[in-house]
């Protein structure tokens, strides 16, 4: 029998109902299993479905940060005039940048560091600061 590889996940359209308050956030009840499954599959987090709403940016901005706290990784676009509104919720803020290149910094091939503002790292944290330097 062949083997199918996973390239990626994306969410069902749940983040849609919820901007067009179809459905109020308060009584969704996400499953963990995309995550569970991209993981086991060794991929990145999902990303959320296309926003149909073309001219509602405002709403697409709202929507994009409801995934992101979800943990979603981004978000796919229907039209380019999206892909600011996404970059801007999903990209890496410049205290998370710095987070990060202190991170990699202060580990530089070690197992356990402190931060200058005395925070310990190690090495989980330093992949998830390659995953921001990544974004």
């Amino acid at each position: 029998m062949a083997r199918t590889r996973m390239h990626r996940l994306l969410k069902p359209r749940l983040d849609e109902m919820i901007a067009r308050k179809v459905i109020p956030p308060t009584v969704v009840v996400m499953p963990d299993a995309p995550w569970s499954e991209a993981r086991a599959a060794g991929l990145p987090p999902p990303m959320m479905s296309a926003y149909p709403a073309l001219n509602d940016l405002d709403g697409l901005a709202d929507s994009c940060r409801f995934g992101r706290r979800l943990g979603m990784r981004g978000r796919t676009a229907v039209h380019p005039r999206q892909v600011p509104v996404i970059a801007s919720v999903f990209g890496a803020s410049d205290d998370e940048v710095t987070w990060a290149r202190q991170v990699l910094a202060a580990l530089d091939g070690a197992g356990v560091a402190t931060l200058p503002d005395g925070s310990m790292v190690d090495a989980a944290m330093a992949r998830r600061a390659e995953a921001i330097l990544a974004r």
